[in-house]
């Protein structure tokens, strides 16, 4: 007596199928769920994050402004201290 054993590797994998085929329709669902509920939460943090940039902008210089006038501020005690050294070598 022999079992005929493709029957059961058919049903087998029917079942499986069937099984991948739901999981794969609940994780779907899932996904699309979560999209809707986060969309309207992205466009709010998209629109704060433009209104924060142009505050920003408004209230703190940018790093290359800062960097150019530290540099102008340098420059300027740097002949400060030029003139200082010009007027003790012209003292006896």
């Amino acid at each position: 007596m022999s079992i005929d054993w493709q029957p059961w590797a058919i049903a087998l994998l029917t079942a499986a199928a069937a099984l991948l085929g739901w999981l794969l329709r609940e994780l779907w669902s899932a996904i699309t769920q979560l999209r809707e509920d986060h969309d309207g939460a992205i466009s709010e943090l998209r629109r704060d994050h433009g209104t924060l940039r142009e505050t920003l902008a408004d209230k703190y210089a940018r790093r290359d402004d800062v960097r150019d006038m530290f540099a102008q501020v340098m420059d300027r005690i740097n002949s400060v201290f030029e003139e200082i050294k010009s007027v003790r070598d012209k003292l006896p």
